[in-house]
């Protein structure tokens, strides 16, 4: 198989407006990924989290979305609006009611335990969504129809919309962890979570929060890519593990290193997906996450 990909590769004249579909192509996965490893790491770099459950939320956040807009007909954008705002207050109250406890009591167990306990939650969540909506894909079709050539390169709407849309969340988001005051003490929460009590940081406030910003950015990211994928119980389940690999290529607690890294595997994927056949795809991320921690240990990225 790889021998035949290789004569294939050098088959195929390097056309550059392949090259750059390709590219556009990727830098959609790209973002997606990112927006669902920003999450892990935030849980993981303040908590030290890691949450199972994420895949989860991206799914309610797809199911979220699908419900907004068939129930009161709004425009898809404010339907992956109001869906995020749902699963920050889940996040939040998952934080509250379930993890803090747990984190008050687990000690030197907490990160252990925590990782048991999302991944019970997720197995809950998937069950719940199965038993009630049962396994049938939902979708939305044709949100922002029709695509622009520019020079050979095709750029769907739906696609540009979304890539566009998640670019600004991106943003928005490295914004605030760079630039506000809650975002500052998030950061030096998790560098040094007693160096930020002794400056008098609400720690649990902040738990809070991040958790639910994690699960904010989740939900976007379903929501973002409801008509791609559709909405159903295990759709979660790839983006979470792409965004593990994410993690682990970036580095693990680098924000920096989920933006990069995500763009990254987006590309990679991209062009292996056309150079290779599609079984290979995952097999070929495992490789380049393997041949990463091999050679840098901590990730491309420092963190930050």
């Amino acid at each position: 198989m790889i021998a035949e990909a290789i004569m294939q590769m050098q088959q195929i004249n390097v056309d550059p407006v392949l090259m750059i579909q390709l590219l556009v192509n990727g830098l959609l996965r790209g973002s997606i990924y990112a927006l669902m490893a920003f999450g892990l790491t935030l849980t993981f770099g303040i908590m030290k989290v890691i949450n199972y459950a994420h895949g989860d939320f991206f799914m309610l956040g797809a199911y979220a979305t699908y419900f907004v807009i068939v129930l009161s007909k709004l425009d898809f954008l404010v339907a992956v609006a109001l869906s995020g705002a749902l699963l920050l207050i889940i996040g939040i109250a998952i934080e509250r009611f379930i993890l803090r406890p747990l984190r008050r009591v687990s000690g030197s167990l907490w990160v252990t335990n925590a990782f048991v306990l999302t991944l019970g939650l997720s197995l809950v969540i998937e069950n719940s969504v199965l038993f009630v909506w049962k396994a049938d894909a939902r979708i939305v079709s044709g949100v922002f129809p029709g695509s622009m050539n520019i020079h050979g390169v095709v750029l769907i709407f739906q696609r540009l919309v979304i890539l566009v849309a998640t670019l600004l969340v991106v943003t928005s988001f490295l914004y605030f962890v760079n630039r506000t005051y809650v975002g500052k003490g998030i950061r030096a929460t998790s560098e040094n979570e007693q160096v930020a009590k002794t400056l008098g940081l609400n720690i649990d406030f902040l738990y809070m929060l991040s958790f639910g910003i994690a699960s904010l950015l989740a939900g976007l990211a379903g929501g973002l890519l409801l008509p791609l994928y559709g909405a159903f119980p295990s759709v979660g389940l790839e983006p979470l593990l792409k965004g593990f690999a994410v993690v682990l290529i970036g580095g693990l607690a680098s924000i920096r290193g989920s933006l990069y890294g995500g763009l990254l595997l987006g590309v990679f994927e991209s062009f292996a997906t056309f150079f290779f056949s599609a079984g290979w795809n995952n097999v070929l991320v495992v490789v380049l996450v393997m041949i990463v921690l091999l050679f840098k240990p901590e990730g491309l990225f420092k963190q930050e």
